[in-house]
């Protein structure tokens, strides 16, 4: 059983959904420290003028260690109606911006308190369109109390997977000798970004959010986000 686990990003970008398409179980990391550095409530989305950066507002909170699924949405911010205007200002004459735009509005006209509700309706949203259907699984439930690699260790013994898959960074921190002490093997993603066709650029722009896939490229995005890649099976045999 291969396992892979990521904390819950805002509009997350593709390699975080081959992460997920070629795990048996994705676990969403909402237990450990959330960092206001990372992609966590924020993503960017092309304009034909350049990449326009998306920030969800959160509510400052003076914890010393405050958790992902602590994190309180600024919603006295008018930070929705914002993000469905850019959007549409970046791919309104995009090929499939019709096809799915009405669905992304529900989710923002819906009120959500914590930034990990809004982050899960989408990614769920996302995995929908992609036609993704990997195990999708909170970290919280499984009371791992280790940091960094150990945690990883603690989850994969307790899912009882056979392999686990980090991503790039992963190689910096996991303790590879441990988890072959456990039988179990870690392998790391080397995410290679497809090029496809983007409306509002002539030189391809990478690392945007799957939203740029999916209005550009419809039902055939799930076949490029995977192209060119590690399938599952190259992971359980390297």
């Amino acid at each position: 059983m291969l396992l892979s686990a990521h904390q819950p990003t805002y509009l997350p970008w593709l390699g975080l959904f081959h992460k997920i398409y070629v795990a048996d179980l994705f676990i969403i990391y909402d237990d450990v420290e959330y960092s206001r550095y990372g992609w966590y409530n924020r993503n960017y989305i092309l304009s034909k003028n350049g990449p326009i950066l998306l920030v969800v507002p959160v509510k400052r909170q003076f914890s010393s260690r405050v958790l992902h699924n602590q994190v309180k949405i600024n919603n006295s911010e008018n930070w929705k109606k914002k993000h469905i205007r850019s959007i549409e200002f970046c791919y309104s004459k995009s090929p499939f911006y019709k096809q799915y735009i009405n669905s992304f509005i529900d989710i923002f006209n819906k009120q959500y308190e914590y930034l990990i509700d809004l982050n899960s309706a989408i990614l769920k949203l996302l995995l929908k369109e992609f036609d993704i259907k990997t195990e999708i699984k909170f970290a919280s439930a499984y009371n791992l109390k280790n940091k960094k690699s150990d945690r990883a260790l603690d989850l994969a013994l307790k899912t009882k997977a056979s392999h686990i898959l980090f991503g790039e960074l992963g190689v910096n921190y996991a303790d590879t000798e441990n988890f072959e002490k456990n039988l179990i093997k870690p392998t790391f993603q080397n995410y290679n970004h497809p090029i496809y066709k983007q409306l509002n650029s002539k030189k391809f722009i990478s690392k945007l959010s799957a939203l740029d896939l999916l209005f550009n490229c419809g039902k055939d995005s799930k076949k490029i986000l995977l192209s060119n890649n590690l399938t599952k099976n190259d992971y359980l045999n390297i």
